[in-house]
């Protein structure tokens, strides 16, 4: 893994000056290849500015070993706007967190996710699109929040 960075960290580096960034923005929906990838978001600005480029690498890298997609017509408002709908009407099951607060997990149709709540705010909510489950390598869920995106998919 650490090469593919190595290799990549100028390309990488690039991407992430390239992202836009607005104020008070707390969160993101990435896309690959005009599809849904995953969703971040956080409790504040400050939070999402700082892990904003380590999710950015992650889905970057996740794009590079993506096969090409021909014709990506590109994400529309009405797919994320559904996504985000979905995110509101998973089912959500609650266990202590290790540290503080709980860990949510959000299951859907067409969704998996998990969310950390501390005295009744969520901390960090992540989410991906249940097609992007396959990968037999992935069924193993690992607990890092700054891991490849294609490894923070795999909550159950």
């Amino acid at each position: 893994m650490s090469a593919i960075f190595e290799r990549s960290q100028t390309q990488l580096d690039d991407l992430v000056l390239a992202m836009p960034r607005y104020d008070r923005q707390v969160g993101a929906v990435f896309s690959i290849g005009g599809q849904i990838a995953g969703f971040d978001a956080f409790d504040s600005a400050e939070t999402f500015a700082k892990a904003a480029p380590k999710l950015i690498r992650s889905y970057a890298v996740d794009a590079m070993e993506s096969p090409p997609v021909a014709s990506a017509n590109g994400l529309t408002a009405d797919a994320v706007r559904g996504f985000l709908d979905d995110i509101g009407g998973a089912t959500t099951t609650r266990f202590k967190a290790l540290g503080m607060g709980d860990d949510l997990r959000l299951n859907g149709l067409a969704l998996a996710g998990a969310a950390l709540e501390i005295s009744g705010q969520i901390v960090h909510l992540v989410s991906f699109p249940g097609t992007m489950h396959g990968d037999q390598q992935d069924q193993v869920f690992r607990r890092s929040y700054m891991a490849r995106a294609r490894t923070r998919r795999t909550f159950h």
